[in-house]
């Protein structure tokens, strides 16, 4: 797959993930959600991407997963008991193990990329989403053909903002796990 591949595939899956926040919630149900595959010693799930968001500890435990064409690497999830929430972190010149600073480019445009979105609840609101501004993810572990492991951090811009006062998020304490078999 090359490197346009990529940006369609990316741009098609945050599209779908806007287009499913976007519909009524009419009904708030929560679905208790019990990761199927054991913890590591650090305490964090194969399967799972976490974070704090501005304060407040945000996981992806559904739907994860991590796909790997060429020299590029995008991982998504999605999670939440009451709001759908939707964690995308893609490295496009990807190393392995490292650490690699987000919103940077190389030649080939290839960059290092990181969005979060929450659906606002009830009517029909659609989601806002924020894309980093400054930050890093760090691959800490990374099993060809079996896992990849790390962290990330990062100020996030609503996209399609002004960039002031409410715009922006923290993303802290962040770590992914995911399973690549």
């Amino acid at each position: 797959m090359n490197f346009r591949k990529l940006k369609i595939a990316t741009l098609a899956i945050t599209l779908l993930a806007g287009i499913a926040s976007c519909k009524k919630d009419d009904a708030k149900t929560s679905t208790p959600s019990t990761p199927s595959t054991p913890s590591t010693p650090a305490g964090i799930a194969i399967g799972t991407i976490r974070a704090k968001v501005n304060g407040d500890m945000k996981t992806a435990d559904k739907y994860v997963k991590t796909t790997m064409s060429g020299e590029s690497v995008q991982m998504s999830g999605t999670g939440g008991s009451t709001n759908i929430l939707t964690f995308n972190l893609a490295i496009g010149d990807f190393k392995g193990v490292g650490t690699y600073e987000l919103g940077v480019y190389d030649s080939n445009g290839l960059g290092v990329n990181a969005l979060y979105q929450e659906p606002l609840l009830g009517g029909y609101a659609c989601t806002p989403q924020y894309s980093e501004t400054k930050g890093k993810l760090t691959v800490t572990e990374y099993k060809e053909a079996k896992s990849i492991k790390g962290t990330f951090n990062y100020k996030g811009k609503k996209q399609g903002s002004a960039g002031t006062g409410g715009d922006y998020i923290d993303v802290t304490e962040g770590e992914f796990y995911i399973s690549l078999e």
